[in-house]
Formats: structure tokens, C-alpha cells, sequence
């Protein structure tokens, strides 16, 4: 399990090399910020190879022009993509075989690279070389609205643009319990119905008029976003709304993914699910 980022005293973390302006920084206080807004004294927090998150103090905070810039990429499912510059150093797991009584097992071994001296290695190191990602970052509970299971499923799968005068949220799904997951969340439906091959229900009384409020309602499929008191919510939130996303019976549009991929990488659902959360997608 991942230990959060409890200790707030200053920490010294040693960087060395430089990302490109536009570069996100994520805050000690869940929010991001451009690396060339970035001050001295800010607290910023930095994830550890060994899945730690501390919180350190920007020391010092320096800019270079006319620098040249790496594409780093993974391959396979991840699909990520790090701009940096090629001092940049990566904490990178390779694959070192060792030979014991005649035999050669393979085991994985932590070192730092530069880009530069990455790309130097051999295209079979390259292959077999996997870069360390940011874990999922542990925040604290944030007081949200809506509850994020009911946020997921709505932006996953809800209609959330008014008919006329008629301001009424409506979802359709194939899967009945995913109604019984929202109103244990705390969703006022109404009256299911079977049409066109789906479930239906709307949301009514009192917690229609919430939703309506919020700053997602009135938003179509291709611009639907996720707020910014979700995106700072504890690691179980943002996994709740996770779940919402893969109950709703539907694909997140590329335009989703790619608006949202900061917030998407901090917070990655765990191969064990939460005990206290749905079972997601069954």
C-alpha cells in the first residue's frame, strides 16, 4: 500500500535537468501549476521509486532558452509521453541477469539514466528499460457536492443538456445495478423503465436541483470534464469516481482522456480494489 505524503516538514529532493515550459507541477495542496510559475518556497510533492510521496520545498528554480527538448515515450497499453531535456534524470528498471551456479535469472535492478545516456543504450535495452511512474498521490477528503460514484456514472453516461425548460438528468444504462450502486450513493431516481434496449431512470426531487447546479450540467458528451474539487480529492474519491466511469457502460471519448491526463495519472484504480468501494465493471 502507498504511503501518503504525511510528513510536512521541508524535504531536500536532489533534480537535476528540466522540463519544458507548460510542464504541470503537482502541489502539496493537490493542485497543478506551469513549472515556470513555480517559485522558491513552494511545496510541491515528489513520488519516490519506492512508491513514497514526500513533500519538498522548492530550494531553487532556474530557466535555460534555447535548450533542446526529448520526447520520451512508452510502448505498449500505458502510451506515455515525458518532454524533458537530456539531463534529465530517469529513474529506470532493467531487466540484469547474474549467473549462479550456471544459471542466469533474470532480475529487475532501479538505476538513474539521463535521456542522453538512454539513448545510447542498445535498442534491446531500450525495449526492456521501464521508466517509473507516479503512483497513485494519497490527498485529503474533499467536501464535494455530488457523491464521485454518481459524478462518474453522469459524466460517463448522463444526459446532462436541458431539454427546453425542462431541466431534468437522465441516464441510460444496460446494467440495472448500476442504479442500486447510485442510490446507495445517496441518488434520488425515479421509476425505472426498459426502453431501446437500456435501463432508464431520472433523477428527481431535491438531488435533480443539485446536479443542476453543477458546473458540468449543460455539458454535451465531447465536453463533459471532471471539476476541480474532484480532481483534489483523497485517492479513494477519485477511485469512487473511477468507478462510476467504468460502470456507465460506455468508452471515455480521446478528447476526455487527453484533458484530463494529470489529473488520470494520479489517480490510477490498484490491482486490489478498495474493500470499501464498488466492484468496478462486474
Amino acid at each position: 500500500m502507498m504511503a501518503g505524503p504525511t510528513d510536512r516538514d521541508e524535504t531536500t529532493v536532489e533534480q537535476r535537468g528540466g522540463q519544458p515550459a507548460g510542464s504541470q507541477v503537482l502541489m502539496a495542496d493537490g493542485t497543478w501549476k506551469a513549472i515556470q510559475q513555480v517559485a522558491v518556497g513552494d511545496l510541491v510533492l515528489s513520488p519516490q521509486p519506492d512508491d513514497t510521496v514526500l513533500v519538498a520545498t522548492v530550494a531553487a528554480a532556474s530557466q535555460r532558452t534555447n535548450h533542446p527538448v526529448y520526447r520520451v515515450e512508452t510502448m505498449g497499453k500505458s502510451l506515455r509521453s515525458y518532454r524533458c531535456s537530456g539531463d534529465q534524470i530517469l529513474p529506470v528498471l532493467v531487466w540484469q541477469t547474474h549467473r549462479q551456479q550456471g544459471r542466469r535469472p533474470g532480475r529487475r535492478e532501479l538505476r538513474e539514466l539521463s535521456v542522453q545516456a538512454l539513448l545510447t543504450r542498445g535498442s534491446v535495452f531500450q525495449r526492456r528499460a521501464q521508466i517509473f511512474s507516479t503512483p497513485a498521490i494519497e490527498l485529503p477528503d474533499a467536501d464535494l457536492p455530488v457523491h464521485p460514484y454518481v459524478v462518474g456514472v453522469l459524466l460517463g453516461n448522463g444526459c446532462l443538456l436541458p431539454r427546453g425548460t425542462r431541466h431534468r438528468v437522465e441516464v441510460a444504462m444496460r446494467r440495472r445495478i448500476t442504479f442500486t450502486r447510485m442510490r446507495r450513493c445517496g441518488a434520488q431516481l425515479g421509476q425505472m423503465r426498459y426502453r431501446h434496449g437500456a435501463y432508464q431512470a431520472s433523477v428527481v426531487g431535491a438531488y435533480n436541483g443539485l446536479v443542476t447546479q453543477q458546473p458540468y450540467y449543460g455539458e454535451g458528451s465531447h465536453t463533459k470534464f471532471v471539476p476541480e474539487v474532484y480532481k483534489r480529492a483523497s485517492l479513494e474519491q477519485r477511485r469512487w469516481l473511477l468507478a462510476g466511469l467504468i460502470d456507465s457502460d460506455t468508452a471515455m471519448p480521446i478528447c476526455f482522456r487527453r484533458r484530463h491526463a494529470n489529473w488520470w495519472k494520479t489517480s490510477s484504480i490498484s490491482s486490489t480494489p478498495s474493500a470499501a468501494g464498488p466492484r468496478c465493471g462486474c
